[in-house]
């Protein structure tokens, strides 16, 4: 029944207008959530994540060579006191381990045998003697051979092994690791390895220690940055930075908040984040779970979420002005809403200055291609030299560097390839079930170095490679991103532009017992970088 004077709305009109009003209601709550950065942070935490799941690995084994070389030394002190074998010894695992500067024997009484590298790949030999209270010093140089080339003067020596840091910190009774230094000969950054040797009365008869160089570990570490601002670190077990940089300090990063970070699932709290001055989130990890060591990455927040946060906010004030139009415009701003996720979920997956996949997009990939029992090769580089290139023209022609670097890509890379920016210089393609992985990814290498005109300068283009395949070993996504990066570390080794292959016999990437069979590489014919 209608009541005199009053209409009653139609049904259809009714159902309109509710929809309307829950429409405004959920674009309300959409740019409320569109605001919130918690999965800004979260995504942030992801990509920290990986980086770290792919590298701690790669540390372990920088570490772990001469802290197992130092307990190989120790071994033969407490069995073979013949001098001349332990020169050997020292001599052998010096030479085999591109990152130990050296490796030593100190004892109670003062004597010392140190082996150590010097100048023209020969080797430094040392013997300090205590005869009767008498003290004589002994220097020889020596060529790979043992044969001695020449024998400085010792005169004014008076080095005392026994107050030296890495002799009291084992001389307890326990392993010991030292902060870093700066070591005499080399005068490079290091850190020594030392343990104490025992006899069977429980004496202290001898404290050996191993100097490991922190070269090549800040520069795998400078690579591991995962922003400009960013920075990869390993720390001690005190939260202090023994190699890399990081912003995070030992005031914030304390060891007992360590130790409740990484629990049982190795993850920080509140997805890694800690509020810092500096506005910065980062991920932390031990380098293995027996190791003194932990690897952390970090990133200012506006480093990774300047274009996301952009787009983000850019969406959330179209919902609130869509929430004030009439239904008229309701099928426009429903348009134009789809628009934007579309263009947000792009940010997300896309590196902002080359337009490739970025490394949590490329992750993801990989991923997927394994779970489908793909055979996927892995194919990364970066361009030699790219850091003198910022230095010398400037962070812009730097970036036209890595642009033109992902159009050569998509100009000669397969149309069935995924390519992503990694971070900083180094990129990434996915092959999945290629008939002839190993010749494309050589011809691609080849295809993208050469001449490149960066404004006024010229330079010539280099890259170094590494290459890894699934294959049948059913290979997890971090551990192929792993292998592909110890394959790019061992083609740096070598001048121009190399593509070398993974195989298992890499143990950490600055080894240097690889064999004709292990490996295949390529050279371009590009110039300097």
């Amino acid at each position: 029944m209608k009541v005199a004077g009053r209409k009653g709305l139609p049904l259809a009109m009714v159902s309109s207008l509710i929809l309307v009003l829950g429409l405004i209601g959920g674009l309300v709550a959409m740019a409320a959530g569109l605001l919130n950065p918690a999965p800004e942070r979260a995504s942030i935490t992801d990509s920290l994540e990986s980086v770290v799941s792919e590298s701690t690995a790669i540390a372990d084994l920088y570490f772990t060579g001469p802290e197992i070389s130092a307990r190989v030394i120790a071994d033969e002190v407490s069995t073979t006191p013949e001098s001349a074998s332990q020169v050997d010894l020292l001599s052998s695992l010096t030479l085999s381990q591109p990152n130990v500067e050296g490796a030593y024997i100190g004892y109670p009484d003062g004597s010392f045998l140190d082996v150590r590298r010097a100048a023209d790949d020969r080797l430094q030999l040392k013997y300090i003697d205590i005869e009767d209270g008498t003290r004589s010093v002994t220097i020889e140089i020596v060529d790979r051979r043992g044969q001695v080339l020449e024998r400085p003067s010792s005169e004014g020596d008076t080095f005392d092994p026994r107050v030296r840091p890495w002799y009291l910190g084992a001389s307890s009774g326990e392993p010991h690791w030292t902060d870093p230094y700066v070591f005499f000969t080399s005068q490079d950054p290091g850190i020594t390895h030392s343990r104490p040797v025992f006899d069977a009365s429980g004496e202290l008869i001898a404290v050996v220690g191993v100097d490991i160089a922190l070269a090549d570990l800040e520069t795998f570490l400078d690579a591991r940055k995962p922003s400009e601002n960013g920075g990869a670190a390993v720390l001690n077990n005190a939260g202090e930075v023994i190699a890399g940089t990081s912003t995070v300090t030992a005031n914030e990063v304390g060891r007992s908040t360590i130790d409740e970070w990484i629990g049982t699932t190795r993850r920080a709290p509140t997805n890694g984040r800690v509020e810092t001055p500096h506005n910065v989130t980062f991920a932390l990890r031990e380098v293995s779970p027996e190791s003194e060591f932990l690897f952390l990455v970090e990133s200012r927040d506006e480093d990774f979420l300047n274009d996301v946060r952009t787009s983000r906010q850019g969406l959330a004030t179209l919902a609130t002005v869509l929430g004030a139009v009439s239904i008229l415009l309701l099928a426009f701003g429903t348009v134009a809403i789809l628009r934007y996720v579309r263009t947000l979920n792009q940010v997300a997956s896309t590196d902002s200055l080359t337009g490739l996949q970025n490394r949590s997009s490329m992750h993801l990939a990989i991923a997927d291609a394994l779970a489908s029992s793909a055979n996927v090769a892995l194919l990364t580089f970066d361009l030699d030299g790219f850091k003198a290139v910022n230095d010398h023209y400037g962070h812009q022609c730097g970036d036209e560097a890595l642009v033109h670097t992902a159009e050569r890509l998509r100009e000669h890379a397969p149309d069935h390839a995924t390519l992503a920016r990694m971070g900083g210089d180094e990129f990434c393609v996915m092959l999945v079930d290629d008939e002839n992985p190993d010749g494309a990814t050589v011809s691609l290498v080849s295809a993208i170095g050469g001449p490149l005109s960066l404004g006024k300068h010229q330079i010539d283009l280099k890259l170094s490679a590494g290459y890894t395949e699934s294959g049948p070993r059913g290979r997890d996504t971090d551990a192929l991103l792993r292998e592909a990066d110890i394959a790019l570390y061992q083609s740096k080794k070598k001048p121009g532009s190399w593509v070398t292959r993974y195989h298992e016999s890499m143990t950490f990437p600055w080894a240097q017992h690889e064999q004709p069979d292990q490996a295949w590489e390529h050279s371009s014919a590009v110039g300097e970088g």
